[in-house]
């Protein structure tokens, strides 16, 4: 009886995790248990894990699209690794016109900046994106359907480098520059670059970037990028909530599991309310 106590606790706890929402359509009864990640902790990827046995939905939707489930499934391909690869890339293409040509060098250079940010990291010892590795194995378990629920990658970089020349690199800059003074972002600075004073040390890294899973983090930072860059926050985050809720309104079933970055939860939910949603408290 106490392990079986011990267990009714311990799946409370997960189900009231802060990081899983529920809703439900009431005209149809559907089911959306929106998992909120950060790319880099594995605690993320375990909720996921859990969540999917648990519950075994019959639609599991991953913030991804094609070109970026290849790059976490399958074997990698060669990516531009430095500005001059990119720029033989993107000028060696026959087709498009000059502009397109620079508006994809500037895209491709954004991607292999935040790239390498993750290949860092990675090479510290996370798994960047295990979390949907997890969600596409857990659902070829229960023969799930799989939605991959993003826009294209190639889009979203398009919009984020039009957002930023729209900002003005003046505001930009100010806006990183604050952030930069930020208690988290700069341990995870100096972790990631292996300066300071902690030296690299993943064991802090790994509970910065819990504490920065922690949706009230996540929601000041969101309100502030809103504030600061409106143009940026709109490319990068609330178009991105809209095609992922589409995705999830298309996908049917009746019980869906879906994994998105922390910084989409709230997003999602309000979408999903104005689609007949309802917020439903967590299972005790």
């Amino acid at each position: 009886p106490g392990g079986a106590e011990a267990a009714v606790a311990a799946q409370a706890v997960q189900l009231c995790d802060q990081s899983i929402s529920l809703l439900r359509n009431g005209a149809t009864g559907r089911e959306v248990y929106l998992i909120g990640t950060a790319h880099v902790s594995q605690l993320s990827a375990e909720l996921v894990r859990d969540t999917i046995r648990r519950e075994r939905p019959d639609t599991v939707m991953i913030e991804l699209d094609k070109k970026r489930i290849k790059s976490s499934m399958g074997p990698k391909r060669e990516e531009p690794q430095s500005v001059w690869q990119l720029l033989r890339s993107e000028f060696g293409r026959s087709g498009p016109s000059f502009g397109e040509k620079i508006k994809g060098f500037e895209s491709g250079l954004i991607g292999m900046v935040i790239g390498g940010l993750y290949q860092k990291l990675n090479q510290m010892g996370f798994s960047s994106g295990q979390e949907f590795v997890v969600a596409v194995e857990e659902a070829r378990a229960l023969n799930a359907t799989l939605v991959l629920g993003d826009r294209g990658v190639d889009k979203t970089l398009q919009r984020l480098q039009e957002s930023l020349d729209e900002s003005g690199w003046g505001a930009v800059k100010k806006f990183a520059s604050v952030q930069s003074q930020t208690s988290n972002a700069a341990l995870i600075a100096s972790e990631v670059d292996g300066k300071g004073g902690l030296g690299g040390d993943k064991e802090s890294l790994e509970k910065t970037i819990e504490s920065l899973k922690e949706r009230a983090t996540v929601r000041e930072l969101m309100g502030t990028l809103k504030e600061s860059l409106p143009k940026v926050y709109q490319a990068l985050i609330a178009e991105r909530d809209a095609f992922m809720s589409e995705s999830l309104l298309q996908a049917g079933g009746k019980r869906t599991v879906a994994v998105v970055g922390m910084a989409h939860l709230d997003g999602i939910e309000a979408y999903l309310q104005k689609q007949g949603y309802t917020m439903l408290p967590c299972k005790l």
